[in-house]
């Protein structure tokens, strides 16, 4: 059974936190986890990784489909409405992703996590906005 692994985070949240405050980045973060629910399936697994990372676990998916799944990620989070003051996602958001997947990529799960990493780095050092496998 293969499983994808996308891993991303947001790019320039830093900058974010130190314009509007670490409240409205909380409330950024959670406008952002519910996006991500809206975009995946009732039997992905989307989880805060780190700070400003999410991974999202596709099981019974191709490096194929997960592009598709990363890339409509990157759109929706890019064209995020405006939701109050200050403004949440809206207009302040990229996201740049990785895509690893199993076993394609990697047979342990430490190889895949790697994998995923150094995805997403290509992808952040690429340009940000970005999807990288």
């Amino acid at each position: 059974e293969e499983i994808a692994v996308l891993l991303f985070d947001i790019d320039n949240f830093k900058g974010y936190n130190d314009i509007y405050g670490h409240q409205a980045g909380d409330q950024a973060l959670q406008q952002l986890g519910a996006l991500l629910r809206r975009s995946s399936r009732s039997y992905d697994l989307v989880a805060r990784y780190g700070g400003d990372e999410f991974v999202i676990i596709l099981p019974e998916t191709t490096k194929k489909l997960a592009g598709e799944v990363a890339e409509r990620v990157r759109l929706g989070v890019e064209s995020a409405g405006t939701t109050g003051d200050p403004p949440g996602l809206a207009g302040h958001f990229t996201v740049s992703l990785g895509i690893a997947t199993f076993p394609e990529d990697a047979i342990e799960q430490s190889d895949l996590i790697r994998k995923v990493d150094l995805a997403l780095y290509q992808a952040k050092s690429g340009g940000r906005n970005r999807v990288c496998a």
